[in-house]
């Protein structure tokens, strides 16, 4: 009747569907290793993973339940050039959607590379627990506060009480622009959708929150990628 509510996510998502009720869907993905860097699997989905195994070489390495928040990077370790890595994504279930499938290998001297100029010593996390993070920062002019918090739909910011603006870093982290000078701030986490404290611990940021003054310039000018593919 033209009142149907669209999906954002219907032009970019895929959907596999069982052909066979007595077996799972089954997509398998075969990679000849190229280096010695760290390998990297990244599962992406459009809001909520319709529940999935995934097996690494004949182990099982993950498993989510349907209607798990958000997509996940999985670490599948290391390995000479020209070894086989076999991964499978087995979902026992009708349909199973997701966005992109993506391998990548982690190259740790561009990671560090990226982030030699950012000052980690003027922000300190002052408490930190599942969707919630206060600190303090001692801003200087040109400068902006990054965080190692993935950036996700459901995050508030408050600078000194007042509620401001996240910039999505790279796409990816949590970073806040302030005045120079001395601020506190919090960090607020509510599943979009859901009664504020509920999934909470599906963040699992605890004890994990780095926190930086990076140079607006350099944000602001094009970055190089810090993952290459695979």
């Amino acid at each position: 009747m033209g009142l149907e509510v669209v999906s954002d996510y219907f032009e970019t998502q895929t959907e596999v569907f069982r052909t066979n009720k007595n077996l799972p869907i089954i997509l398998n993905y075969t990679i000849t290793v190229t280096r010695p860097d760290e390998l990297y699997l990244n599962i992406s989905v459009p809001r909520m993973n319709s529940g999935c195994e995934v097996w690494l070489n004949g182990e099982n390495i993950a498993n989510y339940a349907a209607r798990t928040f958000y997509s996940s990077i999985l670490r599948l370790g290391a390995y000479e050039p020209g070894e086989t890595v076999q991964v499978t994504i087995m979902a026992d279930y009708d349909m199973w959607t997701y966005s992109d499938i993506n391998f990548a290998y982690f190259d740790l001297e561009g990671f560090e590379a990226q982030f030699v100029q950012i000052d980690d010593q003027a922000v300190r996390v002052t408490e930190a627990d599942d969707g919630y993070v206060t600190l303090e920062a001692d801003v200087q002019a040109g400068d902006m506060i990054l965080t190692s918090i993935p950036y996700e739909d459901g995050w508030t910011a408050y600078i000194d009480g007042e509620q401001t603006d996240i910039i999505p870093y790279e796409d990816a982290l949590i970073s806040l622009d302030a005045e120079p000078g001395h601020h506190d701030i919090r960090l607020v986490f509510a599943p979009p959708g859901l009664k504020a404290g509920a999934a909470l611990s599906v963040i699992g940021i605890a004890g994990l929150i780095v926190v930086s003054l990076m140079d607006k310039k350099r944000y602001n000018s094009k970055s190089k990628n810090t993952v290459s593919g695979g």
